[in-house]
């Protein structure tokens, strides 16, 4: 009896998972392949999809209520979502950014089963740090920019302390002293409050760099906005914002190849990433130079790829405007 009950209640797990993906099929931004690894199906999908007649018999029965359950979420889901789009645009894409946030976690430990080289530490920690630091930033921006009571004074003291203290003392009070004040903070992982460390230091600079572009768009920008009988916030969003990011993109590429080279602090607390393997290459055959020379190759060729980035997106802001 147990065993029939379990048999139908992984029946209707797997149809509910189908129809989630159905689901991401339909919502910008998700992919059912992103549904499919972390719910665990995504390598049987792959096999079938690749070898149908080969696999048909082997995947097809495991894989079937997926199938079904994909085929009515996104059927079943489609109109719901147009309905919300059309009524509460501004929450549905908070909705969907909460969504695809919410999956990195689990495509994180999918991609650390397959094993982590020492060297990808540097574009784990920037980018992580880049994401977060421009969230903060966005944040304290827009408490300046809209004269939000308390939160501007809270972004205030923020800014103040990240920038008038050394990121590396920065590091080692997140890492070391705040853990002993703050109990939930010793689960995490150095790594973690590494990237903790670095975007709360790069979110004072990009803020301050946000809050300079969004000075440079006209006060009659806001006004216009509001005599239409867009909010405050609508304002900011889909006039100002706008035309404030051509302006600070340069000002936010410099901030990001900070943070790029501010990886290379990991090191000094115990993080084995690419500068840890130079120096203990270079403690074993005594190649310093070699060993040195080799990490800011790499460094430069990161930075050199994202500067091309940067041309490539100042382009397209260009022909938008």
């Amino acid at each position: 009896m147990k065993e029939k009950n379990t048999g139908v209640l992984r029946l209707v797990l797997r149809v509910l998972q189908g129809m989630l993906i159905g689901v991401g099929a339909v919502l910008p931004g998700i992919s059912g392949g992103v549904l499919c690894v972390v719910f665990g199906i995504y390598k049987p999908v792959m096999e079938l999809l690749s070898s149908p007649v080969k696999k048909f018999k082997t995947h097809v029965p495991r894989l079937l209520p997926v199938i079904v359950g994909a085929v009515l979420g996104f059927l079943g889901v489609a109109k719901v979502l147009a309905f919300f789009l059309e009524r509460y645009p501004d929450q549905s894409v908070c909705l969907f950014v909460g969504l695809i946030g919410g999956m990195l976690p689990s495509l994180f430990r999918e991609a650390g089963e397959q094993g982590r080289t020492r060297g990808s530490w540097i574009s784990l920690v920037a980018a992580f740090a880049v994401v977060l630091a421009l969230l903060i930033a966005f944040v304290i921006a827009a408490a300046y920019y809209l004269n939000v009571p308390v939160l501007r004074q809270i972004c205030g003291g923020w800014v103040s302390l990240f920038r008038g203290t050394p990121l590396l003392a920065q590091l080692f009070w997140i890492c070391y002293g705040l853990p002993q004040l703050i109990v939930p903070m010793r689960q995490l992982s150095i790594t973690t409050l590494i990237v903790l460390g670095v975007s709360f230091n790069a979110s004072s600079y990009m803020s301050e760099t946000l809050r300079g572009a969004l000075s440079s768009v006209s006060k009659g920008q806001m006004e216009a906005s509001l005599a239409c009988g867009m909010t405050r916030f609508q304002g900011f969003v889909h006039i100002v914002l706008p035309q404030a990011v051509r302006v600070a993109v340069p000002g936010l590429s410099n901030n990001f190849v900070d943070i790029i080279k501010q990886s290379s602090l990991a090191f000094t607390l115990g993080v084995t990433e690419i500068m840890a393997v130079a120096k203990m290459e270079g403690s074993t055959n005594l190649r310093f130079l070699e060993s040195f020379t080799a990490v800011m190759i790499v460094y430069w060729l990161i930075v050199t790829v994202f500067n091309s980035l940067q041309k490539l997106l100042e382009r397209w802001l260009s022909r938008m405007y």
